[in-house]
């Protein structure tokens, strides 16, 4: 009997997201790469598998942490032929699993394989178990499960995936089984291929937002942009916005808008790119940093703060994408943002107010 699965991949994705591509889906816990035989331990017939896992856990880490459920799950509960959702920027890969789990050093190519940021990575280590940079450094990536895309493009999630199932996507574990969401993910694929979103509101958000492409890119400069963000967070009810000073903020750190919601305790740092092309790092090194320097002056110890990087470019380059994950950074594109105002009923303003006479 299928079940069904969803993965998150937010570990080493530089290299993990080159390895999906290549047909493999990745965990890291590469420390339990020391013993040669843990692998067999945990894919073989033993009965006592649970066992060995924990002692393992003991002998490696000093302890029992809940994050080895998510090992557990990827090496002893997925079994080839269950689906596995795979959550992405805005949308998921649906992927079926093909085999038993892999030592992940054991699938790279003689030659290496090329990752993000120019790199590439090659097998390392006692029967090739561990990856490596080539020439800088290890990977933290211990066993990878062959995989198959049920469709090979990303679903759009607020397209094509019911309420039950965006909520799900949300979850921060690692692993999760979600079989009682089967329903839902075979509707969303069945959807997809047959091109037929979920509802007349997607349908609508899309071809509205796809109407303020050409008003954004020509006729709103970069202060404009600014603004438009700050007006953005006073439609859904911010308390305060506002555009600091060009001068607040030491060393790189650069906050363009800020929103306050009080009755919800939240601060939320905006860096904001008004281009086309692609968005590099030095966006979420700016506002990482702005938010940091921000949290330490204030004495607002109960309010919580997020950082945004919102740019008017279709993607964010794969460095900006990893250390987005690394320092809990939202990166919003030019497509969401756009589905952002239309969503908060803001698109017919936009077109009359920025269209010329």
């Amino acid at each position: 009997m299928r079940r069904y699965w969803l993965h998150r991949i937010s570990h080493e994705m530089g290299v993990s997201y080159p390895l999906l591509e290549s047909g493999y889906l990745s965990i890291g816990f590469s420390d339990f790469l020391k013993r040669e035989g843990f692998l067999y331990d945990m894919i073989g017939e033993r009965s006592d598998k649970w066992t060995v896992f924990e002692k393992e856990n003991e002998d490696i880490w000093g302890g029992k942490y809940r994050t080895r459920y998510n090992l557990w799950k990827f090496l002893c509960e997925i079994s080839e032929g269950d689906y596995v959702i795979i959550p992405t920027w805005g949308s998921f890969y649906v992927c079926e699993v093909k085999g038993k789990p892999m030592y992940a050093g054991s699938v790279i190519p003689e030659n290496g394989l090329a990752v993000w940021d120019k790199k590439t990575v090659v097998a390392a280590g006692d029967g090739n178990r561990y990856i490596e940079y080539d020439n800088a450094g290890h990977v933290d990536l211990g066993f990878v499960i062959p995989v198959q895309k049920i469709v090979k493009e990303p679903i759009p999630r607020s397209d094509y995936a019911e309420n039950k199932l965006l909520s799900r996507m949300k979850v921060r574990q690692t692993t999760v089984n979600i079989d009682g969401l089967s329903k839902e993910v075979d509707d969303a694929i069945d959807r997809f291929k047959q091109n037929k979103p979920i509802s007349i509101y997607s349908e609508t958000l899309n071809r509205l937002s796809e109407q303020l492409v050409d008003v954004i890119k020509r006729f709103v400069d970069n202060d404009q942009f600014e603004r438009l963000i700050k007006c953005y967070f006073e439609q859904i009810g911010a308390d305060d916005a506002y555009i600091p000073s060009k001068k607040d903020g030491e060393g790189q750190a650069d906050g363009d808008v800020v929103a306050r919601f009080d009755r919800i305790k939240l601060v939320i740092y905006v860096q904001a790119k008004h281009h086309t092309g692609t968005s590099n790092e030095k966006a979420v090194e700016q506002i990482s940093e702005y938010m940091n320097q921000k949290n330490n002056e204030s004495g607002d110890s109960d309010y919580n703060s997020i950082a945004w990087v919102v740019s008017s470019a279709e993607d964010f380059s794969s460095e900006a994408q990893e250390l987005a994950v690394q320092n809990n950074v939202r990166l919003i594109n030019g497509t969401e943002f756009r589905k952002m105002l239309v969503d908060a009923g803001m698109a017919k303003m936009m077109i009359e107010f920025s269209l010329p006479e």
